[in-house]
């Protein structure tokens, strides 16, 4: 199910895409001269895994021995909720089909399990138990670098809608993996190395909350991974299961003031320019 829901979100993302505007955004995010084009945001969510449907694998009852035969496992993977913490800098873009570019640090934090149930095979050794239970679960938290380009549709005035497409570099920092009972042969931890990289897609609405402020609440889930890289994937391999990312985040944005004594790149005031135009004798300058 939930691959066919990215696929129809990242068809939308194409059209709109296809059909958006520059400075969409413009009558939104909006600069005076006491404040500069970029700012600050924070943002706190939640991180749950949605799993593969139930599957079926076969494995080697002893995995150095061949001969000894083989299990049929029923395996049911299921996904929990983790927290998810942000925070860096965006920067609006004028006249740019993109409205703003964010740049970030995130902290999110992975948790799943998986059931097992295995059955031996016909022309298996007698002397293997013929039915197997077993029961993993996992946790990995990670610390990454996050950039996205972003788009606004606006709704009216304060509301809009924001789709994005963005990058993670991403480091496992926490590594937790239990798996009681099954074979020694289902126990596998994930392959991967500590570090990995995706392409992810961004949806999610928002309101202006001030004339330099906005609260916006996103979903992001990876649609190619790129290290590891096999093929046209996104989701995560741990145990013998898939797990696909989707981070649900409530972010607040606002911009930064400029300090008293920086003068605005809007240009000189009228008043500057009457200045400009008399010397102190009331002639003008040549």
């Amino acid at each position: 199910m939930m691959k066919y829901l990215i696929s129809i979100a990242l068809c939308s993302l194409i059209a709109v895409f296809s059909k958006g505007q520059r400075g969409t955004g413009d009558r939104l995010f909006t600069v005076d001269a006491n404040h500069r084009a970029s700012g600050w945001f924070l943002g706190l969510g939640a991180a749950n895994l949605f799993p593969q449907d139930e599957h079926e694998m076969e494995f080697l009852a002893i995995p150095d021995f061949p001969d000894s035969g083989s299990y049929n496992a029923l395996l049911n993977p299921t996904g929990k909720l983790g927290f998810a913490l942000e925070g860096g800098m965006f920067w609006l873009l004028q006249d740019r089909f993109f409205d703003y570019v964010d740049l970030g640090l995130t902290y999110r934090q992975l948790r799943g399990g998986e059931e097992s149930s295995a059955n031996l095979l016909p022309g298996a050794s007698d002397t293997l138990p013929s039915l197997l239970l077993g029961e993993g679960s996992f946790q990995q938290d990670v610390v990454g670098l996050n950039v996205n380009l972003n788009k606004i549709f606006p709704l009216n005035d304060r509301f809009y809608i924001i789709q994005g497409l963005g990058a993670d570099l991403e480091y496992r920092v926490i590594d937790d993996y239990s798996y009681d009972g099954g074979l020694a042969s289902m126990n596998r931890m994930t392959p991967e190395d500590g570090f990995r990289t995706h392409i992810h897609y961004k949806l999610g609405a928002g309101f202006k909350t001030s004339a330099f402020s906005w609260l916006s609440l996103s979903a992001e889930t990876p649609i190619e991974n790129i290290i590891p890289f096999d093929g046209l994937t996104s989701r995560r391999d741990i145990f013998n299961s898939k797990y696909r990312p989707v981070v649900f985040t409530l972010r607040y944005m606002w911009l930064r003031k400029r300090p008293a004594r920086e003068c605005p790149t809007a240009g000189p005031s009228p008043k500057m320019k009457s200045k400009r135009k008399l010397n102190r004798g009331g002639g003008q300058l040549r």
